[in-house]
């Protein structure tokens, strides 16, 4: 489980970098720029819905999606015995919310990433490419 929220992160991390270095590339009145910072800004509000908030004046941030999947875990570790009912049923809602936030994923990049990349081309720029499971795997085995 940890894995696989891994790689979203990873994913969306990747997109949303790539959609702001594009927009360096751009003049700042160009339509295609601001298109590209809001899909950058969408992205980075999912990001954030994985990774632990900071911690504030020694407050610390809401715990994300990573820090309760981390949790359960040393939960799970630490108990003498099977994991139990109240475990289990912990483990299927961030297996759901995790399902959650891939869906959220999937969805804005198949709803703008095709016409951004088509935009992005035709001004001769390099498209935003979404990392795969392979190249994911590749990178932690480096």
């Amino acid at each position: 489980m940890l894995g696989e929220l891994a790689f979203v992160a990873e994913v969306i991390a990747g997109a949303r970098d790539d959609a702001r270095s594009r927009t360096g590339e751009l003049e700042e009145r160009d339509k295609l720029r601001s298109r590209l910072e809001e899909f950058a800004d969408e992205l980075d509000g999912i990001h954030q819905t994985i990774l632990v908030s900071e911690e504030v004046q020694g407050i610390p941030g809401d715990p994300k999606l990573h820090a309760k999947v981390v949790r359960l875990y040393s939960s799970v570790m630490g108990y003498m015995g099977r994991p139990t009912e109240a475990q289990l049923n912990h483990l299927a809602v961030l297996q759901e919310e995790i399902a959650e936030t891939e869906a959220r994923y999937q969805e804005l990049t198949a709803d703008k990433l095709e016409g951004l990349n088509s935009d992005l081309q035709r001004k001769d720029l390099e498209p935003i490419t979404l990392l795969t499971k392979e190249e994911f795997e590749k990178r932690l085995d480096s």
